[in-house]
């Protein structure tokens, strides 16, 4: 559950953007995540994830055309703002300010 959370790490390693949509999606994989309180639509978060080679910062947004605290996967979409080439380890969210 989200809620005042800056950043988002994801573990594990995803071959691609979409993969981690899936994944993230409320009963499509094994990351399922809510938030708090229903969100607006349109709203967004900050996530860390890999591909087994880099490691991206992207901003994950939820459509909730459902209207509902669960992400689902067909209301989720994704732009990579950083490709940190060639870190796939250590991220450190306490080394991280989002700034609005």
């Amino acid at each position: 559950m989200l809620a005042a959370t800056e950043i988002l790490v994801i573990t594990g390693t995803y071959t691609n953007s979409a993969a981690l949509l899936v994944d993230m999606g409320t009963g499509a994989g094994t990351t399922a995540i809510s938030w708090q309180s229903n969100p607006t639509a349109g709203v967004g978060l900050l996530v860390a994830w890999t591909d087994g080679t880099n490691t991206y910062i992207s901003k994950v947004s939820d459509a909730d055309t459902a209207d509902n605290v669960g992400m689902l996967a067909t209301e989720l979409s994704i732009v990579n703002i950083v490709n940190l080439a060639g870190v796939v380890t250590g991220f450190d969210t306490n080394n991280f300010l989002a700034v609005a």
